[in-house]
């Protein structure tokens, strides 16, 4: 009697999860809404037939340059035989896009550096950055680079929490002079 009695009472105890067990069901909620969100989008590489899409995103991260001169040098990019251009598309319409170029260095082996990376405004933080750079990862990967490598902003603050979550660290400085 005293046994049912004991498994009676542990029947009707509630045990309430802790902080981390309340929370993974959220996390994979989100995890599954966000695989959803993403599942239209897909990932190409661009020709200079895209020209007009490109530029749309391109003056959004450099807009203080003059159109025609980023125009001009979109041209000169696709002329460079180590030079790639990758857009991820939400249907039909363009919404980011990185540059990306092959080489080899002493310090990094085969490598691709990608640069001019942009996701339109209205799809930041949506997880598009990282299904992207995941793409271009996988790209890299295949192609036998051993490293990728990038630029941003100093200002870029954004930018930088981003990469640092992806696994990119700080090697050193980018210096340019103006001839």
């Amino acid at each position: 009697m005293r046994s049912s009695d004991s498994s009676s009472s542990k029947m009707h105890r509630v045990e309430h999860p802790t902080p981390q067990e309340d929370r993974a069901p959220q996390e994979i909620l989100k995890f599954f809404l966000q695989k959803m969100e993403t599942a239209n989008y897909n990932i190409k590489e661009l020709t200079i037939e895209h020209k007009t899409d490109i530029m749309r995103l391109v003056v959004m991260l450099n807009p203080n340059i003059p159109h025609d001169v980023l125009e001009s040098r979109l041209f000169k990019m696709f002329k460079i035989q180590s030079y790639k251009c990758f857009g991820i598309f939400d249907k039909d319409v363009l919404i980011g896009v990185t540059s990306c170029w092959y080489t080899v260095r002493y310090y990094s082996g085969a490598q691709i550096e990608i640069d001019n990376v942009v996701i339109d405004e209205a799809y930041r933080s949506k997880g598009i950055g990282k299904i992207f750079l995941d793409y271009i990862t996988d790209w890299a990967r295949k192609n036998d680079c051993e490293t990728i490598e990038l630029n941003t902003y100093v200002g870029n603050h954004r930018s930088h929490k981003f990469y640092f979550d992806q696994g990119y660290k700080i090697l050193g400085f980018h210096f340019q002079k103006q001839i």
